[in-house]
């Protein structure tokens, strides 16, 4: 399996495919990789997609320290070995980490396209309702983290996916507990609902692309709330999110690297 190797002899597990201009993908800490590959495959039709495990999950090596610089500096490491220049695609934690890339390194994240519940941080839905508009929500869940890894999980599958049948539960928790070692995602959750990207976000300005779509965790006030948060970054609706419409997703995404190439 290819792997970058770190100081302190940590690998980085990755993955390539397709082939055109750079993609990179990166998932949230509550997510195992192939709930979003419907969007990976889409967007390899016509790019070169990178996919990776953060360390203490997946195939990479279960071992810290598990801090937002140590993820950051592999990250960057990464797109030294593929050639930088990528437009990165982010949900969560994993979009935090590009947006501080895109800032520092310049040269290795031309852009970020945001395509999850909560575009920015817990910071762009306070004061709304639902829960999507609730730090607290959030911060009980992933306070569950500390004491109970299974639980904290379950928790926020259930808040994100209101849906979904006990069965699909109970298999995406299963694998999704077995993919994230409870360290790493305990500090993952904690920077998550911790001190917030929103400068970094607001440094990268119209470099950061939002894929937004209305459902239960995400009500249209939310889409007003970025504007006055990020006032530069570039939102486009979309009809449904990037697991159950992979194309819609996948469309942002090439007019960012279309937007950027020019």
């Amino acid at each position: 399996m290819p792997s970058l190797q770190r100081p302190g002899g940590v690998q980085i597990h990755w993955e390539e495919r397709g082939d055109g201009p750079l993609v990179l993908f990166l998932h949230h800490f509550f997510s195992h990789p192939a709930v979003y590959e419907g969007l990976c495959t889409e967007l390899s039709r016509d790019h070169r997609v990178v996919t990776y495990d953060p360390r203490g999950t997946g195939h990479s090596t279960r071992k810290g320290p598990y801090e937002v610089r140590v993820d950051v500096e592999d990250l960057e490491a990464l797109l030294d070995e593929h050639g930088g220049d990528a437009v990165a695609v982010g949900l969560g934690d994993g979009r935090d980490r590009a947006a501080r890339v895109a800032w520092s390194r310049p040269d290795l994240i031309r852009a970020v396209v945001g395509c999850d519940a909560t575009p920015i941080g817990p910071v762009t839905s306070e004061t709304l309702e639902g829960p999507s508009g609730s730090r607290a929500v959030l911060e009980t869940v992933v306070g569950l983290a500390d004491s109970n890894h299974r639980a904290a999980m379950r928790g926020i599958l259930e808040l994100t996916n209101p849906g979904m049948t006990e069965d699909e539960l109970r298999r995406r928790l299963d694998a999704e507990v077995a993919y994230s070692s409870h360290e790493a995602t305990r500090a993952r959750a904690q920077w998550f609902v911790g001190p917030d990207v929103t400068e970094t976000a607001r440094a990268i300005r119209d470099r950061l692309w939002i894929a937004f779509w209305v459902s239960e965790w995400t009500p249209p006030e939310i889409a007003g709330r970025i504007h006055e948060v990020l006032p530069e970054a570039r939102v486009h609706p979309v009809a449904a999110g990037p697991i159950s419409r992979p194309d819609l997703t996948a469309g942002v995404v090439r007019q960012a690297v279309a937007h950027f190439a020019a």
